[in-house]
C-alpha cells in the first residue's frame, strides 16, 4: 500500500510495496516504484496517492488472480500499459479518502495515453470518479479511455460530472460494459452480455464504432445518443433517452424505449425490426430508415406525435392519434390506432392497410401515392390519391370495411377490385375518381345499411358500372368540386356524372284531311333521345 503525495511507476526506484500504509502517511512526499515490485506481488495492490498517480512503466502482474487498485486525490495518468493475469483492475480519481492538505488543487482526470491498454484476462475492470470536496466541475475533469479488454470481466466506467472521451474500444468476452458520464465519445464496444451507457445531463453520447451485444440499455432522458454512424449489430435496444439516431443494418428488438426531446427517435436499418416493449416519442417524431427494413411495430402501447421515414415494409400502431409526416414503403404499410389519425406529409405504398378504431383523414396531400388500399377499422377512412386507386387486398384484408369512406383520385381511374362497406348514417360512402370509375367487383360494390352511397365519375361512356344500380336518378353536371357531398340535396344512392344531358326531339311525319281533328295522333308524333337516369 502507497500513500504518499505523487507516485510514479518508473524502471527503477527505491518505494517498496510496505513504504506506506495510509493517505496521512507521508502525505507530503512523492514516491517513485519499481514496476518491477509491482509485478513481482504476490498479494493484491493498492496504489494510493493524495494528488496523481503516473505509470511511465508497463505494469503486467506475473501471478494469477492478483488485483491493481489505484487510489488518486487527483488524477491517474497511463503512460505505460497495465496488465493483470486474471485480476481485476480499480481506479479511482478524486477519491475521497485524500488528505485536503496535501492534495495539490485542479481537476482530476483519468488519462490513457493513445496506444494503451488495460488487459485483464478475466479480471473486472471499475474506473470511477470520487466524491473529493463535493464532486463537481470544480475537482472533476474529464476521462481519456482508449483500450480495454477482459476476456470475460465487467468494465465499468463512471465520470458522474465530466466525460469519456478517447473513442475506446472495449472487448469483454461476456462481461456486461457500463459507460456514465455527462458527453461520451465512443470507439467498438464489444460483448456478448451488455452495453449499458447513461448519460448524466443534457450531454450527447457519440458511436464512433460499432456496438456489438446481445443488449442495449440507455439512461439519460436530457441526453442526445448519436448512435447513426455506424453499424450497430446487437439483439435489442431499450431505455429513456432525450433523442436517438440508431443504426443496425442486421434487424434488432425494441425492448420498450421513451424519447423525451425535441430530436425524436430514428431506427435505420435493412433487416426485420420488431418490439417487445412500447415506444414513446412524444415531443417529436418516430423516423424508420431502411429501404429494405420491414418494421413491424405493433405494441398497442405505442404513443407517438408523428410517424416519417422509408421503408420496405411497415406495419405500425400507435394510440391516441398521430400524425404521418411523409411516410414510404416500398411494399405494403398498415397503420393501426385509435384516435385521429392525420397527415403531414405524402403517403407512398404498393398496399396501404388501415386498422383499429381511428378516424384516419389522409386527404389533404396531394402527392399521396398508393396502388392498393384496404382498410378493417371501426372508425373513418378519407383518402385522397394522387393518381389511379385500386379498392383491392391488402395484408389478407380485402376491400374497406368502415364506419364511413370517402376515396378519391385526383388524377387518373378509381378501381372497385373489392368492396367498401360502411356502417354509418348520412352520405356514409363517397367515391370519387378524377377520371373513370371502374367497378369489376360487381353489383355490391358498394354498402351502406344505415346511409347511402355517392359516386362522382366522368361520364357514362367511361364508366364500368359493373350492375352497381343507385336506383335513383343520376345528377348531371356536377362534379366533387362543384357540388361535394354536403351540398347533394337529393337523397338515396346517386351517381353524378360531370356531363350534360342533351334531350333531341324529333317529330314524326303526318297528315290529315281537311276539317277532321289531327290532334290525338300528334301528341305521340314525336321521339326523344339522349334521356338517361
Amino acid at each position: 500500500l502507497l500513500d504518499p503525495r505523487n507516485i510514479t511507476v518508473s524502471f527503477a526506484g527505491t518505494a517498496g510495496l510496505d513504504d506506506v500504509a495510509a493517505f496521512a502517511t507521508s502525505p507530503s512526499t512523492d514516491r517513485t516504484i519499481a514496476a518491477s515490485t509491482i509485478n513481482a506481488a504476490t498479494s493484491n495492490i493498492t496504489l494510493q496517492a493524495n494528488t496523481d498517480i503516473t505509470v511511465n512503466a508497463p505494469i503486467s502482474l506475473s501471478n494469477a488472480g492478483i488485483g491493481l487498485t489505484m487510489n488518486a486525490g487527483r488524477s491517474i495518468v497511463l503512460n505505460q500499459n497495465v496488465t493483470t493475469n486474471g485480476g481485476g483492475f480499480t481506479a479511482t480519481i478524486n477519491d475521497a479518502g485524500a488528505s485536503a492538505a496535501d492534495r495539490i488543487a485542479g481537476q482530476a482526470a483519468f488519462t490513457m495515453q493513445a496506444g494503451r491498454s488495460i488487459a485483464t484476462g478475466g479480471g473486472a475492470v471499475q474506473i470511477s470518479s470520487g466524491s473529493f470536496g463535493g464532486g463537481g466541475v470544480t475537482y472533476v475533469g474529464d476521462m481519456t479511455i482508449r483500450n480495454v479488454s477482459t476476456s470475460g470481466g465487467a468494465v465499468t466506467i463512471s465520470n458522474q460530472v465530466g466525460d469519456i472521451r478517447g473513442n475506446p474500444d472495449i472487448a469483454t468476452g461476456g462481461g456486461a460494459i457500463s459507460l456514465t458520464s455527462f458527453n461520451q465519445q465512443l470507439g467498438d464496444l464489444t460483448t456478448t452480455g451488455t452495453v449499458s451507457l447513461t448519460g448524466t445531463g443534457a450531454g450527447t453520447v457519440t458511436g464512433n464504432g460499432a456496438i456489438t451485444a446481445n443488449a442495449l440499455s440507455l439512461a439519460g432522458a436530457a441526453t442526445g445518443f448519436d448512435l447513426g454512424s455506424e453499424d450497430n449489430p446487437v439483439q435489442s435496444v431499450t431505455g429513456t433517452v432525450g433523442d436517438i439516431d440508431f443504426l443496425d443494418f442486421s434487424g434488432f428488438d425494441i425492448a420498450g424505449l421513451t424519447a423525451t426531446g425535441a430530436g425524436g427517435a430514428t431506427f435505420t436499418s435493412d433487416g426485420t425490426v420488431t418490439q417487445s416493449g412500447p415506444i414513446s416519442v412524444m415531443a417529436d417524431t418516430l423516423t424508420l430508415n431502411g429501404g429494405a427494413a420491414a418494421f413491424l411495430l405493433t405494441d398497442t402501447g405505442n404513443r407517438v406525435l408523428r410517424l416519417a421515414g422509408t421503408a420496405g415494409t411497415a406495419s405500425f400502431y400507435g394510440g391516441g392519434g398521430y400524425d404521418v409526416a411523409g411516410l414510404t414503403t416500398f411494399g405494403d404499410l398498415t397503420l393501426s390506432g385509435d384516435g385521429n389519425i392525420t397527415q403531414s406529409g405524402a403517403i407512398a405504398a404498393q398496399g396501404l392497410l388501415l386498422r383499429g378504431s381511428a378516424a384516419y383523414d389522409f386527404s389533404t396531400d396531394i402527392n399521396n401515392s398508393v396502388t392498393t388500399i384496404a382498410a378493417d377499422t371501426s372508425g373513418s377512412v378519407t383518402f385522397t390519391n394522387a393518381g389511379a386507386l385500386q379498392v383491392g387486398m391488402v395484408g389478407g384484408v380485402a376491400g374497406i370495411a368502415t364506419g364511413s369512406a370517402e376515396i378519391r383520385t385526383l388524377a387518373d381511374e378509381l378501381v372497385l377490385a373489392r368492396g367498401i362497406s360502411a356502417s354509418g348514417g348520412g352520405t356514409a360512402i363517397v367515391v370519387a375518381p378524377a377520371t373513370d370509375l371502374v367497378n369489376t367487383f360487381g353489383a355490391t360494390a358498394l354498402s351502406a345499411p344505415g346511409g347511402r352511397w355517392l359516386v362522382y365519375t366522368r361520364n357514362r361512356a367511361g364508366a364500368t358500372f359493373g350492375g352497381l344500380d343507385s336506383g335513383n336518378t343520376a345528377v348531371w353536371a356536377a362534379t366533387y368540386a362543384t357540388l361535394p357531398p354536403a351540398g347533394v340535396a337529393a337523397g338515396g344512392n346517386r351517381y353524378l356524372f360531370n356531363e350534360t344531358q342533351t334531350l333531341s326531339f324529333a317529330a314524326a311525319d303526318a297528315s290529315k284531311v281537311y276539317g277532321s281533328d289531327g290532334s290525338a295522333a300528334l301528341q305521340s308524333a314525336y321521339t326523344v333521345s339522349g334521356l338517361a337516369t
